[in-house]
Parts: C-alpha cells; structure tokens; sequence
C-alpha cells in the first residue's frame, strides 16, 4: 500500500483503499481490485469506513475524485486522507483490505467482485 503526501490538507498523507482478491484461476495468488464500500465489508468481514471514522485520525474518506480534486482515469477509486505520521489509519486499512480479505476467502466462499480494471 503506497502512502504518498496530499496536497489539502497540508500535512496529510493519502493512500488509496483496494480489496485484495484471490484470482480464480492463479492457485491462490491475488490482485488487487477497485471496490466499493459495500465490497469492503462484504470481504473483510468489517465496516471498514466506521472503524477508521470512529477509531483512527482520517480525516476523509471517498472516492479519490471527491477527496483529492483527482481527475485521472483512477478518480473513482476510493481512498483516504490522514495525519502525515499517522502509523494506525493505514495500518487498520491495510490489515482490512488486503489481510482480512485473503483470510476470510480461505475460510469460506470468496466474495465475486465484478470490476473494470
């Protein structure tokens, strides 16, 4: 997970939210993917957007469009703004969308996510 530093506001950083996947034809390897927040919840098994609102120091999130003023192909994808030095906003968002994910899909039936890229 990159984490780079945000232009608004200044002394944030920003890292973008992807869900971890296991590919269906790879043997257990996985991708990343773009997903919504329902997806995130769906995967990870926790409302992902009001653990980081309640219990960690972000300070927003959306899509990268609404947070950072992006207008790239990637301004659909969701991520977060949080303190520069912040270790537990990226931590939380790291172990649930990547470890969380791959965990619950070898525990039960992986969640089929549809995306575009």
């Amino acid at each position: 997970m990159g984490i780079s530093d945000a232009e608004n506001p200044v002394g944030a950083s920003w890292c973008e939210l992807r869900l971890a996947k296991i590919k269906p034809e790879s043997d257990g390897w996985s991708n990343l993917c773009s997903a919504g927040p329902e997806q995130l919840k769906a995967a990870s098994g926790i409302d992902l957007f009001e653990v980081l609102r309640t219990e960690t120091g972000v300070f927003a999130i959306g899509t990268k469009e609404d947070v950072l003023n992006r207008t790239d192909k990637t301004r659909g994808r969701l991520c977060m703004t949080f303190p520069k030095g912040d270790q537990l906003s990226p931590l939380v968002a790291f172990v649930a969308t990547r470890i969380m994910p791959l965990e619950n899909a070898e525990t039960k039936s992986p969640v089929v996510i549809q995306t575009a890229d």
